[in-house]
């Protein structure tokens, strides 16, 4: 029989383990699931890639390209149905020795640069915005609309090192590790028309949906974009064509709808 003393370096590292599940702020975060987080599950519109490491300043590159979201915002407004919201969702990379709170910070604080830079710039194209952290959004069935008198929302979030779009290869620091990680550190930005609510506009994706007429709706199991995903007339968020096409790759199963 073996005695307590055998046991000690497998309580020892159990211990360990469990210390860091319930507190990863306290240590190492390398990998995603270690910041377990809600991942949007359907394409953005745009995302801003390439934050310098530990970084949540713009680069250039990065506000030249917001400057052709702005203008692309601006010249929706003389559409039918315009542009009235974005949601910004920051992202960060994984990488040695850093804790989950801290992935957490950087991540909500490129998405609420962004939403900064975004309003300066719509400024620009005489629109005024409305810029809000979706944490201070108390009522999960907001909608997205004018505020205040403003033509445009902004709501800001972030989502820590918990939802990759690349393997961060933590434990090297080859080019093409570094190349990942700069994909990683990124601001998606969805944006919604008219009365669209803030959340995901197609979930559930179930009967209801597959009902309205012309609509199509999917289940995707790639690794980026997991989940279930619709389109139906008026909607923004997907394109049809785009859905067939990830059906006929193998890339998603059809739930209802015309290929």
């Amino acid at each position: 029989m073996k005695s307590a003393t055998d046991f000690r370096p497998a309580l020892l590292a159990l211990t360990l383990g469990c210390a860091a599940l319930a507190s990863p702020a306290a240590a190492a975060c390398d990998i995603a699931e270690c910041n377990p987080q809600v991942c949007d599950p359907w394409r953005p519109a745009w995302t801003i890639n390439d934050f310098p490491a530990h970084q949540t300043d713009t680069t250039t590159a990065q506000r030249d390209a917001l400057g052709d979201i702005a203008r692309h915002v601006a010249d929706s407004q003389d559409d039918a149905d315009p542009l009235v919201c974005l949601r910004l969702i920051g992202h960060a990379s994984s990488f040695r020795g850093i804790g989950a709170d801290e992935y957490d910070r950087r991540a909500m604080v490129r998405g609420e640069t962004v939403a900064e830079m975004l309003t300066a710039t719509l400024e620009t194209h005489g629109l005024t915005s409305f810029t809000v952290a979706r944490g201070d959004i108390d009522n999960d069935d907001a909608f997205c609309g004018e505020v205040l008198g403003s033509d445009i929302t902004l709501i800001f979030d972030g989502r820590g090192n918990a939802c990759p779009l690349v393997d961060n290869m933590v434990n090297s620091s080859s080019g093409t590790a570094r190349a990942n990680r700069a994909v990683n550190r990124r601001v998606s930005i969805y944006a919604l028309r008219a009365m669209a609510p803030i959340e995901r506009p197609d979930a559930p994706a179930g009967p209801s949906l597959c009902n309205e007429p012309r609509a199509i709706c999917i289940n995707r199991h790639g690794t980026a974009v997991e989940g279930k995903a619709c389109w139906t007339p008026g909607n923004f968020w997907e394109n049809p064509d785009d859905l067939r096409d990830e059906v006929r790759r193998g890339e998603a199963d059809l739930i209802c709808g015309e290929m």
